[in-house]
């Protein structure tokens, strides 16, 4: 028998219903409650069966170790800040709603709810008869995606890849196809950077062309490709030095007997030289991108530091949220509301 298991990425919903219209209870704002519990009652009406659990992030401390740049922007826009912390005021309640619906939620202080999802998709399926369901916006997830693990966006209808449609939806051949793709690319939400020069298309035709990035090195290494210029940084791009950093080590020592003019023509052709000789950091950013990046082999979980909320269907508790949070529409029917997730129990 078929056991569909769904993996839901808390913050990724959180967030999405954060910017839904505009509710209220006081001056604290409850959208973000209020459509992401609607979310859940949605998938357990289109899954009554399915063993779900919600995933929420704790803090990744060594990929901020690895790259200290690390979703460093998201607090540089004050209106990202403001909306930022009027969701995560709104978590509690989340928390509380999910736990009085039944649904169980995992935390691990160490990992993201990214880790976590890696960690369960390996756990369940290497048995054939489990089959996962990824329930999140963000397309890290993909790189998850097997025979029996499929994505799914719930904001949008069309935004659900599986195995056989996953070159069809997103251009690349496989998911670890799509990884390499990611790690050229960079993630400019999470302040990441790519190798330079590589967008989408243009990352999606390497990987089309060589398999691989390994596999491209290797084809490199044995002289049978040549590296273009365009591709040269991610061949041998190890430098240290930003292209900056390394423009700054320029010194040029003025020749006495030239002119002015001479001098000029000399300096910038000793600046053209050096900024040639420039192999920049290609190769190094891809590495480092592929390690924050890889959700496929996360670091083990760890008891000390995890939490994890069974959930247990508690009709008082749930009304009592509602009338907390002043959610008129579902105080008016409660037990038709959370009929759907008796379904679960």
């Amino acid at each position: 028998m078929e056991n569909l298991i769904i993996l839901v990425d808390a913050n990724s919903i959180g967030y999405a219903a954060q910017h839904a219209i505009k509710l209220y209870s006081g001056s604290m704002q409850t959208q973000a409650v209020f459509s992401f519990i609607k979310t859940m009652r949605e998938l357990r009406q289109r899954y009554p069966h399915a063993g779900m659990v919600v995933l929420w992030d704790g803090r990744a401390e060594w990929r901020f170790e690895r790259e200290p740049s690390y979703k460093s922007n998201r607090k540089s826009d004050p209106r990202m800040q403001q909306e930022h912390d009027a969701y995560k005021a709104q978590c509690p309640f989340i928390k509380r709603a999910l736990k009085a619906l039944g649904i169980k939620q995992m935390t691990s202080a160490i990992h993201e709810a990214d880790d976590l999802a890696g960690i369960l998709v390996q756990r369940f399926a290497s048995d054939p008869n489990n089959r996962i369901l990824l329930i999140t916006g963000d397309r890290d997830w993909l790189q998850l995606v097997k025979p029996n693990v499929s994505w799914r966006d719930p904001r949008d209808e069309s935004r659900f890849i599986h195995w056989a449609n996953f070159y069809e939806k997103t251009g690349f051949k496989s998911p670890v196809a799509f990884l390499q793709g990611k790690a050229l690319q960079g993630d400019s939400s999470d302040c990441i950077s790519g190798v330079g020069g590589i967008g989408e298309a243009t990352a999606i035709k390497i990987l089309a062309e060589y398999g691989s990035v390994n596999e491209f090195w290797k084809l490199c290494d044995a002289g049978l490709k040549p590296p273009s210029k365009a591709l040269r940084s991610l061949y041998a791009g190890n430098s240290p030095y930003t292209k900056v950093e390394w423009e700054s080590q320029f010194i040029y020592v003025e020749d006495s007997s030239l002119t002015d003019e001479q001098n000029e023509k000399a300096r910038n052709k000793a600046l053209k030289a050096h900024m040639d000789a420039y192999v920049g950091q290609g190769r190094r950013l891809f590495l480092r991108n592929l390690e924050l990046m890889q959700l496929l082999r996360p670091a083990p979980l760890q008891k000390e530091h995890l939490e994890i909320i069974k959930g247990e269907i508690n009709p008082d508790d749930f009304t009592e949220l509602c009338g907390e949070l002043a959610f008129g529409s579902i105080l008016k029917n409660v037990p038709n509301f959370m009929k759907p997730f008796y379904n679960g129990q």
